[in-house]
């Protein structure tokens, strides 16, 4: 087995020798043959025949080569008049042809096209639905500012209404106060001087000789009168009774009642006397004043005996 296994050995041995062998031959016949088969670059020039021109004196022979003729003055012959060239003709452009669309060939297959062109319209539809936002959010915008320039004018307008008339109601009411103090300007009384004697701050249009006098406080002392209800009393009672009222924005009494803060004497308790301050109260007429829907103050009689 083991001869077997040497023989075997040896003859690979063998075969590699033989062919690097050969490999080498074939190396060198390569390298010896190639140059034959190369052809020179430039190629080599081919042999000439000499040529003994001749100089005198110098050199032997009795061949020489002929003189050279005699050469003759080169006559350039007249240059022809060139014909007239004839006119180039201009041909009219070619008309581009029509842009034809290219067809593009896809290898894509039927689903990844019809989801292309999915998304492609939904994106469609968003830009659109963008642009319809934002064109509906302009059209809001103007029409909040033309409501808003509406509600200034009439706002505006409104304002000059209320100052016309308040400027009015001022007005009627000097007029009356006016008119009020023309038919009281001679004045009453005993004190042999001009004015309505009694209270500085009473009522003009009480009976000043029956020595009765109003005055108005509280939440109405700064509010204009305008009207201002009579009383008359025949009883000989001293006091002061006080009734407290509420006013609206018209300037009407809307109600009126005694109060014991502020009143005091014999006037004060008696009922009649009482009943008729109310009633009076009740007839009492303020300037108006829109802002305030209810106003409250006291008007306060003062009985005084002559």
């Amino acid at each position: 087995m083991e001869d077997y296994k040497v023989n075997e050995r040896q003859a690979g041995n063998e075969r590699k020798a033989r062919l690097s062998s050969i490999a080498v031959l074939l190396v060198l016949l390569a390298i010896f043959v190639f140059p034959f088969f190369t052809y020179p670059d430039p190629p080599p020039e081919q042999a000439g025949v000499l040529v003994n021109l001749g100089i005198p004196d110098v050199g032997q022979g009795e061949e020489n080569s002929a003189p050279a003729a005699a050469s003759k003055p080169e006559v350039k012959p007249e240059p022809k008049p060139e014909p007239p060239k004839p006119e180039p003709k201009v041909e009219p452009e070619p008309e581009p042809a029509p842009a034809q669309e290219e067809k593009v060939v896809t290898t894509e297959d039927a689903e990844a096209v019809r989801i292309r062109q999915q998304e492609a319209e939904k994106k469609r539809r968003e830009e659109q639905a963008e642009r319809d936002r934002q064109r509906q959010e302009e059209a809001e915008e103007r029409e909040r500012q033309r409501q808003e320039e509406a509600q200034r004018k009439a706002e505006a307008e409104a304002e000059a209404k209320r100052k016309a008339a308040e400027d009015a109601r001022k007005a009627a009411q000097e007029n009356a106060r006016n008119a009020v103090r023309d038919a009281f300007g001679g004045g009453k009384g005993k004190t042999g001087t001009s004015g309505n004697q009694g209270d500085p701050n009473g009522d003009p249009n009480a009976d000043k000789l029956t020595g009765i006098s109003t005055g108005v406080g509280g939440g109405l002392s700064g509010r204009g009168v305008v009207a201002r209800g009579k009383i008359t009393d025949n009883s000989q009672k001293e006091g002061q009774v006080t009734v407290k009222i509420c006013v609206d924005g018209s300037g009407n009494v809307i109600s009126a009642n005694f109060t014991q803060g502020g009143s005091f004497g014999a006037a004060a308790s008696d009922a009649t006397i009482r009943s008729r301050a109310i009633a009076s109260a009740k007839k009492w007429k303020f300037d108006r004043n829109p802002s305030l829907d209810k106003q409250c103050g006291t008007i306060t009689y003062k009985f005084k005996l002559r």
